[in-house]
């Protein structure tokens, strides 16, 4: 878990992409920081690819996703 110092600031691309979970929830990769950069980008991706495709069926159903 990254720590931060009064003054510094953090991105939540640090963090890593949201997942939207089939039911609506969302979390994040907990190893995020272990990765490399090639898999961050491949995890991006489908990851984006993946929470579209979610999010249209959720919304197809009517039920609401987390705020993110």
């Amino acid at each position: 878990m990254p720590t931060l110092k009064l003054g510094e600031s953090l991105t939540f691309e640090a963090l890593g992409p949201m997942i939207i979970n089939t039911d609506g929830t969302s979390r994040r990769i907990s190893n995020w920081d272990e990765l490399s950069d090639h898999e961050k980008e491949v995890s991006w991706r489908r990851i984006n690819k993946r929470n579209k495709e979610r999010m249209e069926i959720l919304k197809e159903k009517g039920l609401k996703v987390e705020d993110l």
